[in-house]
């Protein structure tokens, strides 16, 4: 980045200081080409420094008297320029703008003395007790009401005053030799200044119009509408606008029509916006869920994998048919589409029995448990109210499905497997989620029901503990005995694997003895 200065003499030379080593753009300068030299400012730093002498070229081409005249010269203009800061405008000018102030003056004072009479006028006509006020002709501006008008009504009347006035104005102003004047009509009501013709002629001075062509065309004097006055010539094109850009704005805005669209579609825009990101955005993964989500939202898609007892994997279809889901766009079933676009959802407040991985045996009533939760879940569309993450980065949720028939509410996936005794209310002294004090009461309602009626792996379990009797008739389990829950699956399953690595490592101690 680069910074140049130029110094502009009195004679319009300029040089380049050399505070920097030059460059291209000044050369570039030199030669006329401003857009691409330094006059562009915003690609080179540049600054202007003028001075009322000249350069050494002109000095020395201005010696002698020719020099010296050059310098009054100078003077000469200067003190010119001074002059008009101080004074404003030329002499020639001043004469002019005073010689009309004395021609307007003029014809005020006689106008004043022709109107002197008007009071004497006005007692000469005598008062009709029955008179009406005379409608007056469109020849005002509609907003301005004249003595004896309604505020907002495009017909208006004439009082005795107003005409007797107007009346006395035309007639000297029709006198041959009369110069033009400009006569206010009821200073009080109407502040719109005249400009007086003959009668019937009476025109704003916005709106120049010329004389009827005949006695047919003028306008009658009955009711007249504000529509029966012609439009105002537009101002030529070459007219220097004195309004402000601000001014413009603001007269622009004063208008509701001019604004009340554009604000209506930025706010449809930016409401369409935030409505689809609150509610039609996809959310492919669990990292992609925002804390604020939690919660607050739920999530509605396709189970397309069932993982467990209390696990499955979700296709987040925000907006559901309405939004095209199911005919306009389709879930994907390829396990290669399907990587990295679901949502690993753990059903929260249940723990279902645990199946065989690891290298441990599988738990009783767990392939029962995964089997129930394909065919309620897979492939059918549900609703999860997520709460948070677990451990391993699954999404902590209750989730509700809709089973035939659909006008039912939708059904507890977790209370339901509760229900059927193919689960146990979640145990974990830490974690435990169950969506409030509410919810965790109802599962273990469930779960001491499905207790008392052994259902699933309660009846497993009584019956495994029941010994045989004549005719094969059983008695019942001793009280008091129950099947292993998974909370206490995994912790005996922990201890036999730090007992076996126990062993291990005392079988490889002695065999390196």
């Amino acid at each position: 980045m680069c910074f140049h200065r130029r110094l502009v003499f009195g004679c319009a030379h300029h040089a380049w200081l050399g505070i920097t080593r030059p460059c291209e753009t000044e050369a570039s300068f030199d030669r006329g080409e401003t857009d691409t030299g330094c006059g562009v400012r915003w690609s080179h730093g540049y600054d202007t420094i003028r001075v009322r002498a000249k350069c050494r070229t002109c000095i020395k081409a201005q010696e002698g008297t020719s020099f010296r005249l050059g310098i009054v010269k100078e003077q000469l203009k200067a003190l010119r320029e001074h002059l008009t800061l101080i004074k404003g405008e030329s002499l020639e000018t001043v004469r002019e703008e005073e010689e009309k102030e004395k021609g307007k003056e003029k014809n005020e004072e006689w106008l004043g003395e022709q109107l002197g009479r008007l009071d004497e006028v006005m007692e000469e006509v005598r008062i009709d007790p029955k008179h009406r006020a005379l409608k007056l002709p469109s020849i005002v501006s509609p907003s301005r009401v004249v003595e004896g008008g309604n505020e907002g009504s495009d017909i208006f009347f004439l009082s005795r005053t107003s005409f007797l006035r107007a009346t006395v104005a035309t007639t000297l102003a029709s006198e041959p030799g009369s110069p033009p004047m400009t006569l206010p009509i009821n200073r009080s009501r109407l502040t719109t200044s005249l400009k007086v013709r003959r009668w019937g002629e009476i025109r704003t001075r916005q709106q120049e119009y010329g004389a009827p062509k005949s006695e047919s065309s003028r306008k009658s004097w009955l009711q007249m509408k504000a529509n029966d006055r012609p439009e105002a010539s537009p101002p030529p094109s070459g007219a220097k606008d004195d309004g402000s850009w601000a001014d413009s704005v603001r007269d622009h805005l004063g208008v509701p029509q001019n604004w009340i669209a554009p604000v209506a579609a930025a706010a449809l825009t930016l409401g369409a916006f935030r409505f689809y990101q609150s509610y039609l955005r996809r959310i492919p993964t669990a990292d992609h869920i925002a804390p604020s989500f939690f919660r607050r939202r739920s999530l509605l898609g396709q189970v397309t994998s069932v993982g467990d007892g209390d696990g499955f994997h979700l296709f987040h279809t925000p907006g559901g048919r309405l939004a095209g889901w199911g005919w306009l766009r389709r879930v994907p079933k390829e396990r290669k589409q399907l990587k990295g676009q679901t949502i690993p959802i753990r059903i929260a407040g249940i723990d279902a029995p645990e199946g065989a991985h690891f290298g441990r045996p599988a738990q009783p009533f767990a392939a029962e448990a995964q089997a129930f939760l394909e065919s309620y879940v897979l492939n059918r569309r549900v609703r999860a109210r997520v709460y948070r993450r677990d451990q391993y980065e699954r999404v902590v949720a209750t989730v509700y499905v809709r089973r035939p028939p659909f006008f039912f509410p939708r059904r507890d996936l977790g209370l339901e497997m509760l229900r059927r005794g193919l689960a146990v209310a979640y145990e974990g002294k830490a974690g435990a989620e169950f969506g409030g004090a509410q919810m965790e009461a109802r599962y273990r309602e469930a779960e001491a029901a499905a207790k008392r009626k052994r259902r699933g792996l309660w009846g497993a379990a009584a019956a495994e503990r029941r010994g045989r009797g004549l005719f094969g008739i059983g008695a019942p389990a001793a009280k008091g005995l129950e099947p292993e829950t998974p909370m206490a699956y995994k912790k005996r399953m922990r201890a036999l694997d730090g007992l076996n690595k126990g062993r291990e490592g005392g079988r490889r101690q002695v065999m390196n003895e």
